[in-house]
């Protein structure tokens, strides 16, 4: 699939039809995790799969448009794992949170997201979501990794994320 969108994308732009191409398997995607809702064989590779387009920028169409995808997702996500007790579901979650940060109307919901998760009750998750937290954070430029000073990114690495008492 990713090798089908690199072709896809070979071109200096994007033709129309390719771009609906990504936006009809974009919806696809969204409503196979609707409908699958509670399903963790369906709903992790699912969640890998969006992880692996968003973190090559498939889905960047949606990024000059007025649709509600990336939300919607986010919110279908939050849904899946709202309560869960499936820590590989979770952590694959932290994937696609982290992933879809490059939509900036969705950030402050991510946020909430992503900072629930690094109060998560099992370390595992906590300790990935505050590693990729700050992956992705600084590869955006969004905390700078060379200032000492920077509260976030001094909090998310001198935290133990993986210490039972967090």
């Amino acid at each position: 699939l990713l090798n089908y969108f690199i072709q896809m994308f070979s071109d200096e732009e994007l033709s129309a039809s390719a771009e609906n191409c990504v936006i009809s398997i974009a919806q696809d995607l969204l409503t196979l995790l609707i409908e699958n809702k509670g399903c963790a064989r369906i709903v992790i590779p699912l969640f890998q799969t969006l992880e692996l387009l968003l973190s090559n920028d498939v889905f960047e169409v949606f990024a000059n448009t007025n649709t509600e995808w990336p939300s919607k997702l986010s919110e279908t996500v939050w849904r899946e794992i709202d309560g869960s007790q499936n820590v590989p579901k979770i952590l694959a979650s932290i994937n696609v949170f982290t992933g879809l940060l490059c939509f900036e109307p969705i950030r402050p919901t991510l946020f909430k997201y992503l900072v629930s998760l690094l109060g998560h009750q099992f370390p595992k998750v906590r300790q990935t979501c505050g590693e990729e937290f700050y992956r992705i954070m600084t590869s955006r430029g969004i905390v700078s990794s060379d200032d000492p000073n920077d509260p976030i990114a001094k909090l998310l690495v001198r935290t133990t994320w993986a210490d039972t008492t967090a």
